[in-house]
């Protein structure tokens, strides 16, 4: 089935009367796109929540968008939708500007992107294979298999990817990881199937968290894997201590991390993090070393960089 868009741009004093054009055929839903709500938001924005600062569409007038299934029965519908709109325009030429020549295919947009996502290999040894693809293993191989749902970390990012690769070149045996900000858990997995006793991952969205524990269960390594909804950066629920902490986020929540990472990670204990553009990375280090920790090892692809810092306080 194929949909017709009809797109809106208008101003805010219009807003009622398209509505009321719109409601009087056989539509589903209207979606409104109002840069208002974005600078609303941002008073009380978590601080989780990142908004580019950047956006070129600001703008004062505001989208609506709604959709008609592209059949014959919606040709006169399309056809009296436009001769209202015109109506409008006629009274305000300034102020609104109409689309609706726009075809869309219905898709499965939820499985669609999987169409994209194929095993593909990171560092010497591991292999990121989607749960819904074969791979035929090669010797020395380290399959992890993955099924991100909902949650951030399918290691295609090059934030994940530089984590996975500084995960591999450490010596995991026997160690114990929490990972912060843990998305679809592929860090503390791959820590778990590269040698590590123990992962623990925390994220403060339940769907992550759900994905961590699934995503554990298909690699056969939740005996020693455990997962939690936790803030790490408001709460405390534990006195353990870990060798390993890694953490793949932005860079503001990692400098609000790491005054806290001492609570959390050993003397001597590695903190991995990625996340941080290359702009960044002086302001990172400096933060890291106002804290007693010492940067070992920087690695960049693109824009973004890891850092791999060793916990010196006493």
């Amino acid at each position: 089935m194929n949909w017709r868009e009809i797109e809106i741009i208008c101003d805010r004093n219009l807003e009622e009367i398209i509505y009321s054009i719109l409601y009087q055929f056989p539509i589903t839903s209207i979606e409104v796109e109002d840069y208002q709500d974005v600078l609303n938001f941002k008073k009380t924005q978590p601080y989780w929540v990142v908004i580019d600062e950047n956006v070129k569409a600001i703008r004062e007038e505001i989208i609506i968008r709604t959709y008609l299934e592209d059949n014959a029965d919606n040709y006169y519908n399309i056809q009296k939708i436009d001769q209202l709109l015109e109506n409008v325009k006629k009274n305000h030429p300034e102020e609104i500007q109409y689309h609706l020549d726009k075809s869309i295919e219905d898709k499965d947009w939820s499985e669609e992107w999987k169409k994209g996502y194929k095993p593909f290999k990171i560092g010497g040894s591991l292999v990121i294979k989607p749960t819904w693809e074969n791979y035929n293993n090669q010797e020395g191989d380290i399959v992890l298999e993955i099924d991100p749902g909902m949650a951030f970390g399918t290691g295609t990012h090059e934030t994940t990817s530089l984590t996975l690769i500084e995960l591999e070149n450490l010596n995991l045996k026997g160690k114990k990881v929490l990972d912060v900000g843990c998305g679809s858990g592929i860090l503390s997995i791959a820590a778990l199937l590269y040698g590590a006793k123990s992962a623990h991952a925390v994220d403060i969205d339940p769907l992550a968290v759900k994905a961590s524990k699934e995503n554990a269960i298909i690699n056969k390594v939740e005996e020693n894997f455990t997962a939690e909804v936790m803030d790490i950066l408001s709460e405390k629920r534990t006195s353990e201590q870990y060798d390993i902490v890694v953490s793949n986020t932005l860079y503001f929540v990692l400098v609000s991390l790491i005054p806290k990472l001492g609570d959390y990670l050993k003397k001597n204990g590695m903190f991995v993090c990625s996340g941080v553009l290359k702009k960044q990375e002086e302001d990172m280090k400096l933060c890291l070393a106002n804290y007693g920790y010492e940067t070992v090892r920087v690695r960049e692809d693109g824009e973004w960089i890891s850092i791999v810092a060793v916990n010196k306080n006493v």
